[in-house]
């Protein structure tokens, strides 16, 4: 499977997207009985995306940025970003969008200022388990390896903060 059809900092599809993102995890614990990827863990090296000419941090930032095959690798505090009264707004990369309205390849976390290092958190939203109940499935990368868990709207926080959602502005 081809996952590679977009080019860094251009124009992507949702399916692309999470292909990318299919890609690190299968590097993380193994395909179809291919060896894994022993150096894929949280803070490790930078590792490369699919077409191996780009490389990312191994953190939820790195994780969300590969597989939208951003350029420049920007962090939490670029991803998102809030205005003074503390509302989620546009970033360089992301609408502001409902966190019901969530699509996959669409991202949701702690972002903006103050958001750096360990403050800050992103996920990228797979699909919705419950949408009634607010509940999805997302690719994670915090301090374990990539995973893919569930996670409720309605409770997702880092540190008393509440999650804004972000759709990526050169998603089709």
């Amino acid at each position: 499977m081809s996952v590679q059809s977009s080019k860094v900092g251009g124009k992507i599809s949702r399916k692309e997207v999470l292909n990318r993102a299919q890609y690190w995890w299968d590097r993380t614990y193994g395909k179809h009985g291919k060896k894994k990827d022993g150096n894929m863990h949280y803070g490790g090296p930078a590792r490369p995306d699919p077409d191996g000419k780009h490389k990312y941090r191994q953190d939820c930032s790195g994780l969300v940025d590969m597989a939208l095959h951003l350029k420049g690798g920007p962090n939490t505090v670029l991803l998102g970003k809030r205005n003074s009264k503390g509302k989620f707004v546009n970033s360089a990369y992301g609408y502001v969008i409902s966190p019901k309205n969530m699509k996959p390849g669409d991202y949701t976390g702690f972002l903006g200022a103050g958001s750096d290092g360990s403050n800050g958190h992103v996920r990228l939203f797979i699909k919705w388990v419950n949408k009634q109940k607010g509940t999805y499935k997302a690719y994670d990368y915090g301090r374990t390896k990539i995973r893919i868990d569930t996670f409720n709207i309605h409770t997702d926080n880092k540190n008393g903060h509440k999650f804004g959602a972000y759709r990526y502005k050169k998603i089709s």
